[in-house]
């Protein structure tokens, strides 16, 4: 049976962006541009933005503070030297000012401000919300943006276990949407529409389905005919550019099997740590995430067949990001679950973070 999810249909309340460069407060949410930089080694936030035009702020005190510099987290180290368009809410911490809930608009994304999120036009877009995973009562909140002008489905990310003043909206990644769907079946009795009209050239609007367990977003005509699909990932990791290739196996990570459930493993920052692990999808039977740290995040899942010809479950983390640092230990938590989420068995491992290899 289809269930239908409801859909927030934002309000165009965001107004002109200028208003937004006087006196702007702490917490408030604005567009700004400039040069992305690298921060010097041993800064705690590892970019910042150079600022094309000043920005004025009230500072905890009240008293006006004009910047030309503001720090970003959570952004690709591939946009260093290049010009941005970027939108986000200004916090404070310690002697910086810090854009946060960043969406890059030179990448194509909508901005987020505080409510809604709102294309180059001034255009509120549609948003619904994803299925809420069970299985991890901390886990962020997952949703979905359509911009019809721009042809483009965005997964966001939202809440989640963090701390209380951190901004709560983590980021957008476009959905690569194929429409290469020979030997794609969709099932119609496990997946949800979550009633955004995709329109495109030559019809008068499809429905975007999601079927949460297998991870993957379907677009289907009025016939229910399959149109286009895309996959669903785990996490959204830092803001990438629109080329930027999908994670895949490096000869240099770290593989682990079920032989390895229970080790400690160390891992140089920026190898891989790929998990290999025996599934059944096709009986409903498939592992999935059931804990991991803020720290090392959620990783990429795919399926591949080994030589004897069994599904495997492969979930690569990458180490390369940031906010991970050597020293740092996850541990990590997998469970194989069944089609009414009772989970059969587990792995586990304890993953260490070791310096870079020189």
């Amino acid at each position: 049976m289809m269930v239908r999810y409801s859909v927030f249909v934002a309000v165009a309340w965001f107004s002109s962006i200028n208003a937004f460069a006087q006196d702007l407060e702490i917490g408030g949410y604005t567009q700004v541009a400039g040069i992305l930089r690298a921060a010097p080694s041993g800064d705690d936030i590892p970019y910042y933005l150079e600022l094309d035009t000043p920005l004025a702020i009230k500072n905890a005190h009240g008293e006006s503070v004009s910047t030309t510099l503001l720090s970003v987290r959570f952004i690709s180290d591939a946009f260093v030297g290049d010009h941005l368009d970027l939108c986000g809410r200004i916090d404070a911490e310690d002697d910086d000012f810090v854009l946060s809930g960043v969406t890059n608009l030179s990448a194509g994304q909508p901005c987020y401000n505080g409510r809604h999120f709102v294309a180059g036009d001034g255009t509120s877009l549609p948003t619904a919300r994803l299925p809420t995973r069970s299985d991890m009562a901390d886990a962020p909140a997952r949703f979905i943006v359509w911009d019809a002008a721009a042809a483009t489905l965005f997964l966001g990310s939202m809440g989640g276990f963090i701390p209380v003043n951190m901004n709560p909206f983590h980021g957008l990644a476009a959905l690569d949407l194929s429409s290469d769907t020979d030997g794609v079946a969709v099932d119609y009795h496990s997946v949800w529409d979550l009633g955004l009209a995709y329109e495109r050239e030559g019809s008068a609007g499809d429905s975007v389905l999601v079927d949460a367990r297998k991870r993957l977003l379907y677009v289907v005509n009025a016939d229910n005919h399959l149109v286009g699909y895309a996959g669903i990932p785990d996490s959204l990791g830092s803001l990438r550019p629109p080329s930027a290739e999908p994670v895949t196996p490096s000869a240099s990570a770290v593989k682990l099997t079920e032989a390895d459930n229970g080790k400690t493993v160390s891992v140089s920052k920026g190898e891989q740590l790929a998990v290999l692990l025996p599934s059944e999808p096709y009986n409903d039977l498939d592992w999935q995430v059931t804990a991991t740290s803020r720290s090392l995040g959620y990783p990429s899942h795919s399926m591949e067949v080994d030589d004897e010809g069994r599904d495997i479950s492969r979930f690569t983390w990458t180490t390369g990001e940031p906010t991970l640092l050597p020293g740092d230990v996850s541990d990590v938590i997998l469970s194989y679950m069944g089609p009414d989420g009772h989970v059969l068995k587990t792995f586990s491992v304890r993953v260490e973070i070791a310096p870079p290899q020189s």
